[in-house]
């Protein structure tokens, strides 16, 4: 199911007890994506929400002074870990960047 704005994801989130949320970004994420990513997870984290933030891949060092990214599950050290946090999630963040070029 695709929520369309905030109000509907809230309303989802909160209709399912202790839910399970995951954040993930592209591959190789830049600065915006993992601030982003980090921001929405603290901001679901202030309404009460468990929530993982899993990368794909590492990303640059001087990225890493960021609040809590050295909680960041990296999938490609992390595999096993990352699939058993995603398959038991209950809401998917997937920050997916779309070019149309004409």
């Amino acid at each position: 199911m695709v929520l369309n704005s905030a109000q509907e994801i809230l309303k989802a989130i909160q209709s399912v007890q202790e839910p399970n949320i995951v954040i993930t970004t592209h591959a190789k994420p830049d600065a915006d994506a993992i601030g982003s990513s980090l921001g929405l997870k603290f901001f679901l984290e202030s309404f009460g929400f468990h929530v993982d933030f899993i990368s794909p891949t590492d990303f640059a060092s001087f990225l890493k002074w960021m609040k809590d990214v050295d909680k960041t599950i990296i999938f490609e050290h992390s595999k096993e870990e990352a699939s058993r946090i995603t398959e038991a999630a209950d809401f998917i963040f997937a920050w997916i960047l779309i070019i149309y070029q004409e």
